[in-house]
């Protein structure tokens, strides 16, 4: 929060949402309270209607975001794959959300499972596009990773465009990882060698939601 001038008011920026660290794109700032607590508001709401399952009202807020993935050799032997799963594989991810449910521990890197356990946190999100798979040659690798080059078993990338159905720190990087398709740049969940500190290939793409007044917000 930034405050400045002769009053307490006036100035005041606050950001009612976070990108997590390594992440570009949009994000969204408040001049007001009243915005801020409505935005908090319907972050928090989505989050419990998509943990709750059908029957909830319908969501009034929207978080879109593109991003690489890491893919495997279709012609590749398990062994050879390492943690990625091939290109046919792709396809699987779009339909109904991806379901995880995260540990609780706080520290990182966190730990996804397919299976809901006492304490674990439900996590959601919706793939709505998969791209073909590009091979990487070295000019793509140099580009996506430097000089350390691509993980072990990735011989591909594709661009995925997903929706954030609940908020919960690393759900995309953990979901994905999970899933088979780390994101490129990603060194914690497996999608860049260890080590490597450059930007992850993810990005906030659009925002849009209901204001205070009602109204259908849309920004890209």
């Amino acid at each position: 929060m930034l405050r400045g001038g002769g009053s307490a008011d006036a100035m005041y920026v606050v950001a009612p949402m976070r990108l997590d660290a390594a992440t570009s794109g949009l994000i969204a700032l408040a001049t007001r309270r009243e915005f801020a607590a409505h935005f908090s508001a319907l972050l928090r709401g989505k989050t419990a209607e998509a943990a709750g399952g059908e029957g909830h009202a319908p969501y009034t807020i929207r978080k879109l975001y593109r991003c690489l993935v890491c893919v495997a050799a279709d012609a590749a032997p398990d062994r050879l794959r390492g943690p990625f799963r091939p290109a046919a594989d792709l396809a699987r991810l779009c339909g109904p959300p991806l379901v995880h449910h995260l540990d609780p521990s706080p520290y990182p890197p966190r730990v996804f499972h397919a299976d809901p356990a006492a304490g674990r946190q439900e996590c959601r999100l919706r793939v709505l596009h998969v791209s073909a798979a590009v091979p990487h040659g070295p000019a793509l690798a140099a580009a996506l990773w430097g000089a350390a080059g691509p993980p072990d078993g990735c011989a591909a990338v594709a661009e995925v465009h997903l929706e954030l159905l609940t908020g919960r720190t690393h759900q995309i990087r953990g979901q994905l990882s999970a899933a088979g398709h780390a994101l490129v740049g990603d060194a914690l969940y497996g999608g860049a060698p260890e080590g490597h500190s450059g930007t992850l290939a993810l990005q906030c793409w659009a925002l849009a939601f209901t204001d205070a007044e009602g109204r259908w917000r849309t920004h890209r």
